[in-house]
C-alpha cells in the first residue's frame, strides 16, 4: 500500500490532516488525546511540550495540550487560538505567541513542516540493513549501531565505501514518518542529502505512510535542503516547552 499524493492545490482539510499526523508522529498521546512524551523510536522520550499549535498552510490552527495542563489554562489558550488568523504568512509566529508563553511559563520553539513529494529516487542510494550496517556505522556514523533497527527505513549516500549522508525515520507512526538527515560537513552542498531523503521517502510511501520533514525557523541549512528537494510546505508548528509539571 502506498501513501496518496498531495499537490500544492490540495484543500484545507488535507493540510490540516497532515499537520495532525505530524504532531502525532512527534509525540505520544493518552486516551484523551493529550500529549505525553516525545515519540522517540529508540525509547525513553522526554516529556512532550506543554502546548503545541499546528498551523496548516490552509485553514484553522490545531491546538494540543500536555496531559497535566489544568482545564482553566486549556480554556484560556483555546480562546487565544480562536483569534489566530487563517492566512498567516510563512515564517511568522502565531499571533498569540507571547500570550501562550506567558500563560504556560515555558520556552517557545517554532518549526516549518513539509511533505516529501513523490519522485523517482536515485538508484545509487543504499539502505541500512544488517548486511550494509558496516558501511554505515563507522567513523562519524558509528551511533547508527545503537539505533539499528529502530529508525528504519534508513537510506544513505556513499562516497566510495564511506557513508557521507543518511536519512532515517526519527519519529514513527503507522500513518507518518518524520525524517532525520545527517550529512558530513565536508560533503554538504553536493546534493547528497536530497538523494538520501528521496530514497527514504520512497520507502516510507511504499509502507503506506506519509514521509514528513520539519526544521526549526532558524535552521537555514535544513531549509535549503527542503528547497532544493522541492518539498511541499504543509504548515508550521509552535510549541511551548516546560520541564516542570503543573
Amino acid at each position: 500500500m502506498q501513501a496518496p499524493i498531495l499537490s500544492a492545490e490540495a484543500g484545507a482539510a488535507c493540510f490540516a490532516r497532515l499537520m495532525e499526523l505530524h504532531v502525532r508522529a512527534l509525540y505520544t498521546m493518552d486516551q484523551n488525546e493529550r500529549l505525553s512524551a516525545v515519540n522517540e523510536p529508540w525509547g525513553g522520550g522526554k516529556r512532550a511540550p506543554v502546548f503545541c499549535l499546528a498551523r496548516p498552510r490552509k485553514g484553522r490552527v490545531l491546538p494540543f495540550f500536555r496531559d497535566d495542563v489544568p482545564e482553566k489554562l486549556r480554556e484560556l489558550a483555546l480562546a487565544l487560538c480562536r483569534r489566530e488568523p487563517e492566512d498567516a504568512p510563512p515564517l511568522s509566529l502565531p499571533a498569540g505567541a507571547a500570550a501562550y508563553c506567558a500563560l504556560f511559563a515555558g520556552e517557545p520553539e517554532a518549526e516549518r513542516c513539509y511533505l516529501v513529494p513523490e519522485s523517482r529516487p536515485d538508484a545509487g542510494a543504499i539502505f541500512l540493513t544488517e548486511e550494509t550496517l558496516p558501511l554505515f556505522a563507522q567513523g562519524e556514523f558509528s551511533w547508527l549501531r545503537e539505533e539499528f533497527p529502530s529508525t528504519l527505513p534508513c537510506a544513505g549516500w556513499l562516497d566510495g565505501s564511506r557513508a557521507v549522508s543518511v536519512c532515517r525515520s526519527v519519529r514513527i507512526t503507522p500513518q507518518a514518518h518524520e525524517a532525520g538527515i545527517e550529512t558530513l560537513l565536508e560533503f554538504r552542498g553536493r546534493g547528497y542529502a536530497e538523494k538520501a531523503l528521496a530514497a527514504w521517502a520512497d520507502a516510507v510511501r511504499k509502507s503506506g505512510a506519509f514521509p514528513l520533514y520539519s526544521t526549526g525557523f532558524s535552521n537555514r541549512a535544513s531549509q535549503r535542503v527542503a528547497g532544493k528537494a522541492g518539498l511541499l510546505e504543509i504548515g508550521e508548528g509552535f510549541a511551548i516547552w516546560r520541564e516542570t509539571e503543573f
